[in-house]
């Protein structure tokens, strides 16, 4: 899709099976599967069929937990316990992915065939055995280079939003990696606005959220709807004040090594631009809003064009 190559499979054994699980049970269920180091999922990649014979020739892409479909950060860093967990939906539109799947995103660096494992992990040790055989691993793919697109999780219309009537609130997630991320395959919550009576091409306000918002509140208002502005919006995760986070954070590298680039100012520019070709909004009407932490972050934004 677009450049990155989605690769979903069924969890043997669902660390968290509630399809309404709220916040905390998931945050339960994640600190207790850390404190055990039981269950990973490794993703092979290889440019020839693979099997349990050949995985050793096999690219290591990465390897994840078991609560890649569960996002735990569409309220923001500051959830309330008891709301609902949600799940990804892997294609636009479609219902959230049940409990028991597991999602990773890769982006190739350049087009070719591939074949993908996801392979079972227990305290270290990897089950190499559903590779045994011919045609167990998917493939071959026939895989494209690009910058990937927001994949639609669900519309919204509310009566009211941001003090505007009638609008229609498109939520969006992105698998996020370098240049737009310091890691591969990170998730992040997207949010499109658009009035009732938007222009074509209209102007758009990127919105960035205070200390304690989030993609749907914190940011001041929704400044220029009533001259038909569309409404960008995301999570700043993690709170770097719109400006640059560490490449090495949550990695083993120590922060001597790397340096802090601008994550957030690409992936956000990126929707930017995504969003403007597929709203036809007008690239000299694109202007940033924010409060608090979020004008800070304009700030940032205007010292570095």
């Amino acid at each position: 899709r677009a450049g990155q190559t989605f690769i979903t499979w069924r969890e043997p054994e669902p660390l968290l099976a509630r399809e309404d699980a709220p916040i905390e049970d998931l945050n339960k269920a994640r600190a207790a599967a850390a404190a055990s180091h039981g269950v990973r999922y490794k993703i092979y990649r290889s440019t020839e069929a693979m099997t349990a014979a050949t995985v050793a020739r096999a690219e290591l892409v990465d390897e994840v937990d078991g609560f890649t479909i569960w996002n735990g950060e569409r309220y923001g860093v500051y959830p309330d316990d008891k709301s609902p967990a949600l799940r990804y939906a892997v294609r636009d539109g479609e219902p959230p992915a049940p409990p028991g799947t597991g999602i990773y995103v890769h982006k190739p660096a350049a087009p070719g065939r591939a074949w993908y494992a996801v392979v079972l992990a227990r305290d270290g040790a990897e089950d190499f055995s559903a590779l045994e055989g011919e045609g167990r691993a998917s493939g071959p793919i026939d895989e494209v280079a690009g910058p990937g697109e927001p994949v639609l999780q669900r519309v919204e219309k509310p009566r009211t939003f941001a003090y505007v009537d009638n609008p229609t609130l498109e939520y969006y997630v992105r698998w996020e990696s370098p240049p737009a991320s310091n890691l591969p395959s990170r998730p992040f919550d997207y949010m499109l606005g658009v009035p009732p009576r938007a222009n074509s091409p209209s102007p758009a306000c990127v919105a960035l959220h205070c200390w304690g918002g989030n993609l749907n509140e914190g940011y001041g208002w929704w400044y220029g709807a009533s001259d038909g502005a569309i409404l960008l919006a995301t999570n700043q995760i993690p709170y770097d004040w719109w400006a640059a986070y560490h490449e090495s954070l949550h990695t083993l590298k120590p922060f001597k090594e790397g340096m802090c680039r601008n994550f957030t100012q690409r992936r956000v520019w990126a929707f930017v631009e995504w969003a403007r070709d597929k709203l036809k909004i007008d690239p000299n009407r694109i202007f940033v809003a924010g409060n608090s932490m979020g004008g800070s972050g304009v700030s940032h934004w205007l010292r570095h064009g």
